[in-house]
């Protein structure tokens, strides 16, 4: 598997299929999620952060960004540092359960 999974006719979902709100509301919308231990994770995130500022976004939300860029930086994050390889090969067998129900939930929104 070569490039992004949504690109791949045997995962149109995604590599996560399911992204779920507080509520339990599924994201329908296009998303990216992009793990702290991903190795594009500290640029990724300053540049996000840097356009915030520059949308003029709550100063406090572009700090908590730019903290958590310097957390991982500094390996002092409380999450999974252990680098990620996002342009690996599948190395987890689907649960057809969890692709049916993604799949049911997002061609509702299609």
């Amino acid at each position: 598997m070569a490039g992004l999974w949504r690109n791949d006719s045997e995962t149109p979902e995604g590599k996560y299929p399911i992204v779920l709100r507080r509520d339990g509301a599924v994201v329908t919308k296009p998303y990216f999620v992009l793990l702290d231990c991903d190795p594009g994770f500290v640029d990724a995130m300053t540049a996000y952060a840097d356009k915030h500022k520059e949308l003029g976004s709550d100063p406090a939300f572009v700090q908590q960004i730019y903290d958590w860029v310097n957390d991982v930086i500094n390996d002092t994050n409380a999450g999974d540092i252990t680098p990620g390889d996002p342009d690996a090969p599948r190395h987890r067998t689907d649960d057809p359960v969890v692709i049916a129900w993604a799949r049911s939930v997002h061609s509702k929104s299609a």
